[in-house]
């Protein structure tokens, strides 16, 4: 009889601990898809080279034969990620130059040609020999709606995503991987070519790996470009909610970010979420919901230990991030002395520039004209990943926060719209 209730017991905690773990870890598996359409989706586009151009001049041109350099646009993500701190470790041992494989196709060639009134744009084989393409791609286009079409206003279902297998470099071998891209023959107002046949038969690429999930009346946007790496590596999370992009602020100590990363935790309504994974066909991603209604931002001891100098007269700071090439973040500079003027006693005030060494003095003389009587630190913008300021992840200036003495952030945000909130919460208090 004492076994028995021994195991009754057991099963009730056992039941009792699988409840309380549901409870707090609610597993969900959301569907991914690809783009319906271009114009909402936070895609990256450039203009590739127009190689070779056949027509009269200042007339819509017969062909235009484009060159995509695929291994440089790697290349020049690649050197992008390490001016901004953001290069991963986990990522080096892919070589996206091409320098230790020597026979990668030097060029993605693409041929558009204007047929009537039609549009072609096409991938053969006689373009590029080296690659050995699997099938021959062709797109067709009226060209009365392609006048009328730009990125902004491109049709659900016009544009056609296409998927190649192209060679990459990979521990000094050629790889072939998977290359997703959409090819965008339309207008873009903020694009023009010297060459006015060009400008008449535009073409822009987004070779970004993309799908899109509905969840909680928010899109989860989920991309990636680099394929030489695992699924969870590099892949980048954006969220619409509520008509707009999320952006880097904290607010009501939730944390939200312009771009997410695997294993992050965001926020959706009311309640926090972590992503937990993607399946290698990008068929579906896992997510599951916290417990926790509130994130506990905090600093780290080392960067507490930089900011408590300046802890003098109250126990609240607020802390202005910004830089001697930031235009936006010297016009505040008045904004932000008034703002310290009527907060009195309340808050402590510092700076934190983030700029080159040489720029040291350049700031010391923008706050003396400016009048600016609180303290200000520097930081090396290329020590970045190292400072506060990456721990931070403060990548859009000036970015203002408010930090207690324990270390606590319970407000950040960005911009003229973060400054005008820092506004309310501290002169309402």
């Amino acid at each position: 009889m004492r076994y028995l209730r021994l195991i009754i017991f057991l099963g009730a905690m056992l039941s009792a601990f699988s409840s309380t773990a549901q409870r707090t870890y609610q597993g969900i598996t959301l569907q991914l898809d690809t783009l319906k359409n271009l114009r909402d989706a936070p895609i990256n586009i450039f203009v590739p080279e127009a190689d070779q151009v056949w027509g009269t001049d200042n007339s819509i041109p017969d062909s235009i034969l484009w060159k995509w350099m695929v291994q440089r646009e790697y290349a020049q993500m690649k050197s992008s990620h390490k001016r901004t701190g953001s290069a991963r470790s986990s990522e080096s041992n892919t070589d996206t130059s091409g320098m230790n494989c020597p026979n990668l196709p030097d060029a993605l060639y693409i041929l558009t040609r204007c047929q009537h009134d039609t549009l072609t744009i096409s991938l053969l084989r006689r373009c590029n020999p080296s690659l050995d393409l699997d099938k021959e791609i062709f797109l067709s286009y009226p060209i009365d709606s392609l006048k009328n079409w730009t990125l902004q206003n491109v049709p659900d279902g016009a544009l056609s995503r296409i998927t190649i297998n192209y060679p990459h470099c990979i521990n000094n071998k050629a790889v072939k991987i998977p290359l997703e891209f959409y090819l965008i023959p339309v207008k873009d107002k903020n694009a023009s070519f010297s060459d006015n046949r060009v400008n008449q038969m535009p073409l822009f690429i987004s070779f970004e790996k993309t799908r899109v999930t509905e969840f909680s009346n928010a899109h989860l946007y989920f991309s990636k470009r680099k394929y030489s790496s695992p699924d969870n590596i590099g892949l980048n999370i954006k969220i619409f909610e509520n008509g707009a992009f999320h952006k880097n602020k904290i607010v009501n100590k939730l944390r939200y970010k312009d771009q997410y990363k695997m294993r992050d935790t965001f926020s959706i309504g009311s309640k926090l979420y972590q992503i937990d994974s993607i399946s290698h066909n990008w068929q579906y991603a896992y997510l599951h919901v916290l417990k926790d209604s509130v994130q506990q931002i905090k600093l780290s001891p080392n960067s507490l230990k930089i900011l408590a100098p300046y802890f003098k007269n109250s126990d609240k700071m607020i802390v202005d991030f910004w830089g001697t090439w930031c235009n936006p973040c010297i016009e505040k500079l008045p904004a932000l002395k008034t703002l310290h003027q009527q907060t009195g006693e309340k808050y402590n005030f510092l700076s934190v520039c983030v700029d080159k060494p040489e720029n040291t003095d350049k700031a010391k003389a923008i706050f003396s004209k400016n009048k600016i009587a609180w303290s200000q630190v520097f930081v090396d913008m290329s020590k970045y990943a190292n400072s506060i300021v990456g721990e931070l992840e403060v990548s859009c200036f000036p970015t203002y926060m408010i930090i207690n003495k324990k270390g606590e952030i319970t407000f950040s945000g960005c911009g003229t719209d973060g400054f005008n909130t820092l506004q309310q919460l501290t002169l309402k208090n």
